[in-house]
């Protein structure tokens, strides 16, 4: 693993994600193809790819997008509304 980082300045799209999601508390994440899915408890995830570049969307647009077969993409709804409902602390997640 490679300790190296690499210099980069955010453009305007990426500030304008970063403003939305200050303050905001983490419930859960989920990493796929390259990229963290970050559940905020303001009912958007953050994605966050590894080239820098970023999305924030409604929870429901965000899961609809994942490139994942339908029974994973019913069990990540079902982590969700657990996380959204419990919160950190939600038990029997399933992805």
């Amino acid at each position: 693993m490679s300790l190296d980082w690499t210099p980069r300045e955010t453009g305007t799209h990426q500030d304008h994600v970063i403003a939305h999601v200050i303050g905001a508390t983490v419930l859960g994440f989920y990493e796929r193809d390259q990229a963290i899915h970050i559940l905020l408890d303001i009912g958007f995830i953050w994605t966050i790819y590894i080239d820098g570049e970023m999305g924030l969307l409604p929870q429901p647009v965000a899961i609809s997008e994942l490139d994942i077969d339908s029974e994973i993409r019913a069990r990540l709804r079902e982590d969700v509304d657990l996380l959204q409902r419990d919160g950190r602390g939600a038990e029997g997640l399933a992805v």
